[in-house]
């Protein structure tokens, strides 16, 4: 029996012992993981690198400086973020920004697909009808411009833009200023909420679009200039408070910018003046540079959100998990560095997406899969990777194409004739031969006739497929789809039928650019233009 109580009493003083050692072993490896991340920190910092998210924010500018300080957006310099007893964060008033950054209705509902990436003009018929199912959600001026059915396409599409001059007269305005800047950016509490003034941006830049298409068409070229230049401006405000979210947001202004030069060259609606005017616009869009910076601002953030955690719950971040935290919070900085930014050159903007298919997926892939306490909240904070280049390539590619269809108009308004290559736009109509973001080679260029011509970027896979675009259901490009090219074509695409390819599960058709042998009539009743 004593020695039994000898035995019980070991256990219990070891249990004893191991309740308060724990303690002590979690604080010394904290401790260790802490120096760790601050030299790794102060390394980065000799190299010129930022960590803290306000660094990327800065200080408040002049008003004269800044987007956001117009009549209407000011509320939003006033906005604060707490959190509330329940835990959630929410604007303390939340009714008067929510109403700053309030756009149309229609705007958000209009159905505007991405189809001249596919060689098709938009059809402003089709994008109304969208609206008719939800004409009860519009406002009155806006639902009786959608009842006059006696107008043209375009027409009600001016008119319903009209509706709105005011609003978009001060933001084109706004739009000139060097910053753009909000006070509740640097609260950490932003971390933990949807921030309305994206939304608003994509809505804004959608409708300069949209009214630059519907005045090209009016052969108003000289205001539809103005307005793409406007949705080029935009594009700055997002990389104010660089993140994957403000580098999507930058995605989404670009592809609607691109769309009335496309309409305007498809349509040889652009002057001499008109296109210098682009190329010089185009010339300041680099989103390779903002995704970089993006990447970076991303990095401080999601940095950011694990000192928020520790914050607000020290005992957790600085005794029990605290060595988890210091051990993501390198990781990720390191996968950042090593792994993401050295594939995006953003003196050249183009994105290596071959280099990082061999030298870096794989990383990413065992990191996808972990389950260690000290990597697995990095590897939560990461989106697939591979898919954000292919958009950043995509995107630039837009950006090179869009350039050098302006330059090639030119050239072809001087001489009658589009050029035998790419070099000779330069230096008189480009600065230096246009570059394919996805394999840092020149962009595919061949002049078929006299007056047409196919170009186009190699693609995700960076190989020449001919300029074939693989289109899914919906009859748009599928953008990520092996064996195709980005093209920037003026014929539209035929639709013909296919089956799935290399394992895709979705029915997908296959189109050489430029290469139809037997182009249907067209009908001009029915021509996207013409509405």
């Amino acid at each position: 029996m004593r020695k039994l109580l000898w035995i019980l009493g070991g256990v219990a003083a070891g249990i004893v012992g191991l309740i308060l050692l724990a303690p002590a072993a979690l604080w010394w490896e904290t401790g260790r993981r802490q120096k760790r991340w601050e030299a790794y920190k102060e390394s980065l910092e000799r190299q010129g690198e930022r960590l803290d998210w306000e660094d990327f924010i800065g200080s408040r500018p002049p008003d004269e400086e800044n987007f956001f300080a117009t009549p209407s957006l000011r509320p939003l310099l006033e906005g604060r973020i707490v959190f509330r007893e329940n835990g959630e964060a929410a604007f303390a008033d939340e009714g008067k920004i929510r109403a700053a950054c309030r756009m149309p209705e229609w705007i958000r509902l209009l159905s505007l697909s991405p189809g001249y990436m596919a060689g098709k003009p938009l059809d402003l018929t089709k994008a109304l009808a969208s609206l008719e199912s939800a004409s009860g959600r519009l406002d009155p001026k806006a639902a009786a411009v959608l009842g006059q059915t006696n107008l043209s396409a375009a027409d009600r599409v001016e008119r319903l833009v009209s509706i709105e001059e005011p609003r978009l007269a001060e933001l084109a305005a706004a739009a000139r200023r060097s910053r753009a800047w909000l006070p509740y950016w640097t609260n950490r509490a932003s971390f933990f909420i949807s921030l309305p003034e994206w939304p608003f941006l994509k809505a804004a830049g959608r409708m300069f679009s949209l009214r630059a298409t519907v005045r090209v068409r009016h052969n108003r070229s000289r205001e539809a200039v103005e307005d793409v230049e406007t949705a080029l401006r935009l594009l700055r405000a997002p990389t104010n408070a660089p993140s994957f979210l403000a580098a999507f947001v930058e995605a989404a202004l670009l592809c609607d910018a691109c769309r009335p030069i496309w309409e305007g060259l498809a349509a040889r609606r652009w002057g001499k003046e008109d296109l210098a005017a682009l190329q010089e616009a185009l010339d300041r869009a680099n989103y390779v540079r903002d995704a970089k910076l993006c990447f970076r601002g991303e990095r401080a953030f999601e940095i950011g959100v694990f000192k928020s955690v520790a914050e607000r719950w020290p005992w957790i971040g600085n005794r029990i998990a605290g060595c988890l935290i210091y051990a993501n919070m390198r990781l990720l900085a390191e996968s950042f560095q090593e792994h993401c930014l050295p594939v995006l050159d953003a003196e050249r903007g183009v994105v290596r997406l071959g280099e990082f298919r061999i030298r870096h997926a794989p990383f990413f892939e065992t990191l996808s899969h972990t389950r260690h306490p000290y990597r697995f909240l990095a590897a939560m904070s990461f989106q697939p990777v591979d898919r954000v280049l292919v958009v950043i390539a995509r995107r630039q590619s837009l950006i090179s194409m869009a350039r050098a269809a302006v330059a090639l108009e030119r050239f072809r308004l001087r001489f009658g004739r589009y050029p035998e290559s790419l070099d000779q736009l330069a230096p008189r109509f480009l600065a230096q031969t246009p570059v394919d973001p996805s394999t840092g080679e020149r962009l595919v260029y061949r002049l078929e006739e006299k007056d047409k011509f196919v170009l186009y970027s190699r693609g995700p896979d960076g190989e020449d497929d001919g300029g074939r675009i693989i289109l899914n259901k919906r009859g748009l490009p599928d953008l990520g789809a092996k064996d195709s090219d980005w093209v920037w074509s003026y014929t539209p695409v035929p639709l013909l039928s296919g089956g799935p390819s290399g394992g895709r599960s979705s029915v997908e058709r296959k189109w050489h650019a430029g290469r139809d042998s037997n182009p249907q009539p067209s009908d001009p009743k029915s021509d996207a233009l013409s509405n």
